[in-house]
């Protein structure tokens, strides 16, 4: 009889003391591997970027999914971190309306200011007849890194929520 059948029959004949062991050695092998992780942090961070960069559609669809498995949890972290830095969040709000009003031109008349009401009254009237929170979304965004747009009628759109907060401050090009 070999040892592996004799490691195999054993734990067939004692089926506790073999669940305890691999508990045991559970905890081992975890503590070993965060031992491991601090020793190679650094090129641990370093080996995720490159990966990041080389598999971005895989990327963004990890972060989806752990997303809407943590929904719950990260809301609670968002809604901490924003309750201990008031500042921080005053102030990127401050910047994003100073940059709507630095975008929306002179020569805009009363009309177009309708039309700019109208879009986030329908904007409201959505979230309150789906139930699904919705957004006026800049097509062309304020603050884009490569291009910014105005804050007129034409370049406003009403869209879930969820997609607005998931484009960023980024141009979608239909493909």
């Amino acid at each position: 009889m070999t040892s592996s059948e004799r490691n195999k029959l054993f734990r067939a004949q004692n089926p506790e003391h073999a669940k305890e062991y691999r508990a045991k050695r559970k905890e081992h092998y975890k503590q070993l591997a965060k031992e491991w992780y601090v020793k190679n942090k650094e090129s641990v961070i370093e080996c995720a970027i490159e990966w990041r960069k080389e598999n971005l559609d895989k990327a963004k669809e990890s972060n989806l999914k752990h997303y809407h498995r943590n929904k719950e949890s990260i809301s609670e972290k968002h809604k901490a971190w924003a309750q201990a830095n008031k500042g921080k969040v005053l102030a990127r709000v401050r910047k994003y309306e100073l940059a709507k009003i630095n975008r929306t031109p002179q020569w805009l008349d009363k009309d177009d200011l309708w039309v700019i009401q109208e879009i986030y009254a329908l904007s409201y009237k959505r979230t309150e007849m789906t139930g699904i929170k919705w957004h006026v979304d800049h097509i062309i965004p304020l603050q884009g890194k490569t291009i910014s747009g105005l804050h007129v009628p034409s370049n406003l759109q009403v869209i879930p929520a969820i997609i607005n907060m998931s484009k960023g401050n980024k141009l979608l090009i239909d493909n």
